[in-house]
């Protein structure tokens, strides 16, 4: 079941923590600036930089964060990709997990695939606005079928 107080408060936490999210883009800034914030911090939320395939640097902070992607910058040809962690889960079963969404469901608020063009953070604040108002659409809530 989605909690609502809790993505209004990452909604309100996407638009205050800037230098996040311009790096992260509008999709991870939905679900990774919180884990940036010292009170989803304190509820269990966290962040890693991943490289080369391996969890290898905590980021608890925006200041952490900010000197990650200057280290990123000398490290071109490293592949890295910054994940949220949750309760020793990781990714998308953090998010999933965090928000008690099925993975349908975080998807569908979360990921860049699910919005035509380019997902604008008015796209997904008004996608989660529907869905407090009016549910998930019935594939959502549906974990046993195909997309």
């Amino acid at each position: 079941m989605l909690d609502i107080g809790l993505i209004t408060r990452v909604l309100e936490k996407a638009n205050t923590l800037t230098e996040a999210r311009e790096f992260l883009g509008l999709i991870k800034a939905s679900w990774g600036t919180p884990a940036l914030d010292p009170g989803f911090r304190a509820e269990g939320l966290g962040m890693v930089l991943c490289r080369d395939g391996k969890k290898d640097v905590v980021i608890p902070d925006v200041a952490a964060f900010n000197a990650s992607l200057e280290m990123l910058k000398g490290e071109r040809d490293r592949w890295a990709v910054y994940n949220v962690t949750y309760d020793g889960l990781f990714s998308w079963t953090a998010v999933e997990t965090f928000f008690r969404l099925n993975s349908r469901q975080a998807q569908y608020l979360f990921s860049s695939d699910r919005y035509d063009g380019t997902a604008t953070a008015a796209a997904v604040a008004d996608r989660i606005r529907e869905v407090l108002q009016d549910g998930f659409p019935a594939y959502c809530n549906d974990e046993d079928e195909e997309d």
